[in-house]
């Protein structure tokens, strides 16, 4: 759970922090569409403070990374 946390303050580009009470491991996989929110996303051209960043193209038939946690995995992100 502490990567997946670090992982998503990374793409996100804020802090998160695990409220969850989990501290074990495990194997997770969330399908969403790239957008303004996950500012440090990487993508065919690196991230997205390099200058050649490439942005990844969104997909319309997919969540946002915020729904599809919640969604997918029961966690949600908050404020």
């Amino acid at each position: 759970m502490a990567e997946l946390v670090t992982i998503l303050a990374m793409v996100l580009g804020w802090p998160v922090l695990n409220r969850t009470g989990f501290a074990g491991q495990l194997d997770v996989r969330v399908d969403f569409s790239p957008d303004e929110s996950t500012p440090g996303l990487v993508g065919p051209g690196g991230p997205r403070d390099s200058g050649d960043f490439t942005p990844p193209v969104a997909d319309p038939d997919k969540p946002n990374i915020f729904s599809a946690l919640q969604q997918q995995l029961g966690l949600r992100l908050g404020a």
